[in-house]
């Protein structure tokens, strides 16, 4: 509801719509914390937006005859950035970016794009959104879980984990997830994951799961 107000705050002056604004604040989030950067300078974020309008030609056709000018300036003064020092910009909070990177997860599954979950692992607060937002998903929830279990049965390097991270908290709070029974985790970094459910409630079902030669070190399981 925050996000949106500040979007309608705005009405008037938008030079992208208010709906691709946010769908790159998603993209933006997923770059930065990708390449594990809290700021970028002004250069890198304006080239940044020429590439994915040069990537996502359905959403550059929408500003065909439109000086890039405009649209560079209208992300440099995007409610969601602040400036930091002379020539950086980052996310205005920590949590801010937090919920665009769960909006672009959540897209990635929606999408049937299990390869988008390739990234460093996320914040739990990161995860708590994603849940949140799924369970708020009407009709298409069921794609999503469809992108989580493929995600689940076949062993992809980070993703998998993270997809596995997330269902560990889905157990715990009750947001929507496929079964943790059976989950492919050859190889996978798992140390000092808590890997626990709810006693008497909600336990963590690893029944078939494959856990060979998973790095385990300092990981806890319980219920």
């Amino acid at each position: 509801h925050m996000v949106l107000s500040w979007l309608e705050r705005d009405d008037g002056k938008h030079q992208i719509l208010p709906d691709h604004k946010r769908r790159l604040m998603e993209y933006l989030a997923a770059e930065l914390w990708r390449a594990g950067r809290r700021v970028w300078s002004v250069g890198e974020l304006e080239q940044w937006l020429i590439d994915v309008l040069a990537r996502r030609p359905d959403v550059a056709a929408h500003y065909d005859g439109k000086e890039r000018e405009l649209l560079k300036e209208d992300l440099r003064t995007a409610t969601f950035l602040v400036r930091e020092g002379e020539d950086s910009f980052r996310f205005a909070h920590t949590s801010l970016q937090e919920f665009f990177l769960a909006g672009y997860l959540l897209e990635a599954l929606l999408q049937g794009k299990p390869e988008a979950w390739v990234l460093p692992m996320p914040s739990p607060e990161t995860l708590d959104f994603l849940g949140q937002l799924l369970a708020e998903e009407a009709g298409s929830g069921d794609k999503a879980l469809m992108t989580l279990r493929e995600l689940r049965d076949t062993w992809r390097p980070r993703a998998s984990e993270l997809a596995f991270s997330y269902a560990l908290l889905a157990v715990r709070k009750g947001y929507p997830a496929p079964s943790t029974a059976g989950f492919r985790l050859e190889g996978a970094d798992l140390r000092d994951c808590q890997i626990s459910g709810r006693e008497n409630e909600a336990r963590v079902n690893l029944r078939g799961a494959c856990l060979r030669g998973a790095r385990l070190s300092g990981a806890e399981l319980s219920h």
